[in-house]
């Protein structure tokens, strides 16, 4: 289930993983968060450009020494999704599958989520196999996990096993669909509860809508927050006030909050928090308004 992949410690590694991987391919810091460096580079031009930005960051986003290594990967075509688990003591529970919207190349930003994506009973099994043999692997045996993968024409293709719960409103898209919290079982796990998860019951569908400006700028205010928040079952999650510095899109630091929905389908639930996200003008101070 894994995909193609080398270790470049030293730019002199890299006319040897272009044998290996072949272009395009996926470049990433091999520990980071929020799709954070994450790019697709298609010619050495770009492999080399981004060995320099991704190899000369020493310090991760949380602070963490960085070692210079860039990881490279064969890129996969195909549909994302991510799946939402919990192992305890070996055995890993499967809350359901996500769905991952992607504003595609060169880097590869989520914009929204839905939740539970159905699929056959075929399909589904192979998933779930391919994410819980990964987690048996490397032997990940106590704790949540959020595992990418994208559906190839070869099958289920790994993309990333992320040891932790997921972000950008996610687990409240598990909680409302399962009843059941996925930061709570862990926290369940962390002082030695035993939580009881199975067995895990769909009700109804969610969505996310991340939020990001367009151009960088100093928030003078937000404007359709109250159109936005009458939307039925959307709630208006923002996380920027006046006076904060917007960025532009590079990775998912730059969103400034949701717009989250639930209700009977997860298309529908979408759909509304779509039509709140569509209310919302973030007005930079030089009187810029940002759609």
């Amino acid at each position: 289930y894994n995909i193609p992949h080398m270790l470049v410690s030293d730019p002199g590694q890299l006319d040897e993983a272009v044998r290996r991987l072949g272009f395009p391919m996926i470049a990433k810091p091999p520990a980071e968060a929020i799709s954070y460096g994450v790019r697709r580079v298609d010619d050495m031009a770009q492999l080399v450009e981004a060995w320099q930005e991704l190899s000369g960051i020493r310090r991760s986003l949380r602070g963490q020494p960085r070692s210079g290594d860039v990881l490279l990967e064969t890129y996969v075509e195909g549909v994302e999704v991510s799946v939402e688990t919990m192992t305890v003591n070996g055995h890993t529970h499967v809350f359901g599958v996500t769905s991952k919207d992607l504003f595609g190349d060169p880097a590869y930003i989520e914009c929204g989520h839905t939740f539970p994506v159905p699929l056959p009973d075929e399909e589904r099994d192979q998933l779930y196999a391919a994410v819980v043999g990964t987690l048996e692997a490397i032997g990940y045996d106590h704790g949540p996990c959020h595992t990418e993968v994208r559906r190839t024409e070869s099958g289920w293709r790994v993309i990333e096993a992320n040891p932790r719960t997921p972000s950008s409103c996610m687990t409240m898209l598990v909680t409302d669909v399962t009843g059941r919290s996925p930061i709570l079982d862990a926290w369940l796990l962390t002082i030695g509860e035993v939580p009881a998860i199975e067995p895990v019951r769909h009700s109804g569908g969610a969505a996310v809508r991340m939020i990001y400006p367009q151009r960088r700028g100093v928030l003078e205010r937000v404007d359709g927050v109250e159109a936005a928040a009458s939307v039925p079952g959307v709630q208006v999650l923002l996380h920027v006030e006046k006076g904060d510095h917007l960025l532009q899109r590079m990775d998912n630091s730059a969103c400034v909050g949701f717009t989250y929905c639930s209700g009977p389908d997860r298309l529908e639930a979408q759909a509304l928090a779509d039509k709140a996200a569509a209310h919302l003008d973030f007005v930079v101070e030089d009187g810029t308004r940002e759609l």
